[in-house]
């Protein structure tokens, strides 16, 4: 490992987008178009969760959601309300999903307005599973939707802090949690 950019970093979010430029998300975003080697500071502040869809658009999350369709050059709001955002992640039909402290929120890449979902607990952590399954890590335990954020379910890891999820292959997913690792072989239905 090298080090690509300034010390003292504390980096919470990455992101490579289709040009191959890299976003850095340290409460302050940074861009670096030449593979980290330089950094520019961008705008929005405060943002500590990053998303970049397969068409390019880079979409920061902080204190709300911005997104860029031209690199990071100029940012545009989601109709979102003010919340804290953790986590950024993809579903299925160009839907983008916000982990917020609130719960989460959704919306299309086409149409960057959200709709609030039925989880009310605060959300940390989001991951695309297999079958267009969608996972949210919360306050309370790991929720799964598989339409689309219309309805959550509980996934089986109740009680727990889940902070992180990393998805496998083979239906295989883990999930990072205030106490431990846990680890799915079922798609994320039941926990051991």
């Amino acid at each position: 490992w090298n080090q690509s950019g300034q010390a003292g970093w504390w980096v919470a979010a990455i992101a490579v987008d289709t040009a191959g430029w890299v976003f850095a998300a340290s409460g302050v975003l940074y861009r670096s178009i030449n593979q980290g080697v330089t950094w520019v500071q961008l705008s929005p502040q405060g943002i500590n969760a990053l998303a970049v869809s397969d068409s390019g658009i880079v979409y920061a999350g902080g204190l709300g959601i911005h997104y860029s369709i031209d690199g990071g050059t100029s940012w545009s709001r989601v109709e979102i309300p003010e919340r804290s955002v953790h986590a950024l992640a993809f579903g299925d039909s160009a839907k983008v999903y916000a982990a917020t402290d609130a719960g989460v929120y959704h919306f299309l890449h086409s149409f960057p307005g959200a709709d609030s979902t039925t989880i009310d607990v605060p959300t940390y952590a989001l991951a695309r599973g297999d079958s267009n399954a969608v996972f949210a890590g919360t306050s309370d335990g790991a929720f799964r939707s598989v339409n689309g954020g219309a309805v959550w379910n509980r996934s089986g890891l109740t009680g727990k802090h889940v902070l992180s999820f990393a998805i496998g292959p083979y239906g295989k997913m883990f999930a990072g949690t205030d106490s431990s690792v846990f680890q799915s072989t079922d798609g994320g239905v039941t926990w051991g």
